[in-house]
């Protein structure tokens, strides 16, 4: 099962690259240089799209969007960027789930809810994991 998300992201790569090509293809003509421009910045929001999906994965693992983020990275020869952004994105999905389940153990450990001040909770909402880790530590 894919999403339909993740299968426009593979068409939109197959998309581009054709375009790349017939733009190489035209040269120097004036319609080259007028859609020139318009092809680098769809590329750059289909690079765009390709991390968003990956990033997606790490928070929530789901096989057609990590298949389309791999695809797109495939067709656009990009597969060294796409290892390197998995790695990074999966540590940073621990690091938050983690933060949120320190954050709601605090919370709870307050008191729940109605315990909690407001400066309290923006605390927790804005530091980082060792400032969580702290809270936790006084909350006992």
């Amino acid at each position: 099962p894919t999403s339909p998300d993740a299968v426009d992201l593979q068409r939109c790569a197959e998309l581009l690259r054709s375009c790349e090509r017939r733009l190489s293809q035209l040269g120097r003509l004036r319609q080259a240089k007028r859609v020139e421009g318009r092809v680098a910045v769809a590329a750059d929001a289909l690079q765009d799209a390709m991390h968003l999906q990956l990033r997606r994965v790490s928070a929530s693992y789901d096989a057609g969007r990590y298949a389309a983020a791999v695809g797109c990275a495939l067709t656009l020869d990009r597969v060294d960027e796409l290892v390197n952004r998995v790695h990074m994105n999966f540590a940073e999905a621990i690091k938050l789930c983690t933060k949120d389940v320190l954050h709601s153990h605090v919370v709870l450990s307050l008191g729940g809810d109605g315990a909690v001040s407001g400066p309290q909770l923006r605390a927790l909402e804005l530091g980082k994991y060792k400032d969580v880790c702290g809270q936790l530590r006084e909350a006992r």
